[in-house]
């Protein structure tokens, strides 16, 4: 086996340009690291319970008006469910108390169908707060997270044409601009579908970014002395 140095000594030597370059390239891919990080903490989940209005309740019975379920063997309040409210009302309007004289467990029950109280212990406010991605929409939180690996395919399958036909150069310029403003519209979403569609186009414009650049890296001047 040659040595290193000298199988490598085409490329040339090491200069300014190079490092510049490398230092460049690297906060491209710094930044872009964030896109894929951020959905972590932008679509947690925090504790939650059904939405309690405020109607004429007893103090016993709006205690008592979400029912408990066994998780991992510990009894806790349902997150997704909920007496019936009507009923409720009818029972606490007729004076009996809940575990006394009502079994509870006898009681018909209703899905959160006036909303979430959500814990902000942890976060103030997720994607899953503003657009109430519990229970039966829980599905949608993943969901999102895989628009952006479409956005990847996406890109991977056009920006190799596009490099070649526009330069990688302006490829990256580009695909940074479309990644910054999709970041920011995403920031804005009014709805659900805005921000999976924002997503696609974040991975999309990322991986653009990934492979001219992984490219235009190799491409430094050599040695003309």
């Amino acid at each position: 086996m040659g040595d290193y140095d000298e199988e490598t000594a085409f490329l040339g030597q090491i200069g300014p340009y190079f490092w510049v370059t490398f230092f460049l390239l690297n906060t491209v891919f710094v930044s872009t690291g964030f896109n894929g990080l951020y959905i972590i903490f932008a679509g947690a989940a925090p504790k939650h319970r059904c939405l309690i209005p405020d109607v004429n309740l007893t103090e016993e019975w709006r205690n008592a008006l979400i029912p408990f379920t066994t998780v991992g063997g510990e009894d806790v309040q349902s997150q997704c469910s909920r007496y019936n409210l009507a009923v409720v009302r009818n029972l606490s309007d007729e004076g009996y108390i809940p575990g006394r004289d009502v079994n509870l467990t006898n009681l018909p029950q209703e899905g959160c169908i006036d909303g979430w109280n959500y814990s902000t212990d942890i976060y103030q406010s997720t994607i899953v707060t503003e657009w109430n991605l519990v229970c039966e929409n829980q599905w949608k939180v993943p969901f999102a997270s895989s628009t952006l690996f479409v956005g990847y395919l996406f890109g991977s399958l056009i920006s190799g044409q596009l490099s070649d036909r526009f330069g990688r150069k302006k490829v990256v310029f580009i695909s940074l601009g479309a990644q910054s403003l999709a970041v920011l519209l995403q920031s804005f979403s009014q709805s659900w579908r805005m921000f999976c569609v924002m997503f696609l186009f974040v991975g999309a414009s990322q991986v653009s970014i990934y492979i001219s650049a992984f490219v235009l890296g190799k491409c430094y001047p050599i040695d003309m002395t």
